[in-house]
């Protein structure tokens, strides 16, 4: 399973709203760019929306898995609905995929967790863990 490394909460929490800051100014420009073209002003400040609503502590918790960052928050929902299963964790890539089976019945499945790095660049305390391939907690 993953293993949190030591990190600094305070440090991540108040880059998220550093970012959150700067990004909010944003949607104003859009209004300017796209002058009468509504549907592509209302998409630009949809995208931005959805980019906003991963910059809140309480939504999302970046965390550093190899090469790519993951939502830990997601991965810990998701181990704690899994704890009378049999899990595997495989780091490719561009993701990393929880698999997760009960063994003598048919209940399997697999949660792939996307690289959310692009949201999160230039983020200099997001936490890091590492794979932990002994047995699950």
């Amino acid at each position: 399973m993953l293993e949190l490394q030591t990190y600094d909460a305070g440090a991540l929490k108040d880059e998220l709203k550093e970012a959150r800051v700067l990004k909010t100014s944003r949607p104003a420009a859009i209004d300017k760019q796209y002058k009468g073209n509504f549907s592509g002003a209302r998409e630009r400040a949809h995208e931005i929306n959805n980019r906003l609503l991963r910059l809140y502590s309480s939504k999302t918790f970046p965390v550093r898995v190899g090469s790519i960052v993951i939502d830990y928050k997601i991965y810990q929902s998701m181990i704690k609905k899994l704890k009378s299963f049999e899990t595997e964790l495989i780091l490719t890539g561009h993701s990393l995929q929880l698999k997760f089976w009960k063994t003598g019945t048919r209940n399997k499945g697999i949660l792939e967790l996307s690289d959310i790095q692009s949201y999160f660049e230039g983020f200099r305390h997001i936490p890091v863990a590492v794979l932990n391939h002994g047995p699950k907690a």
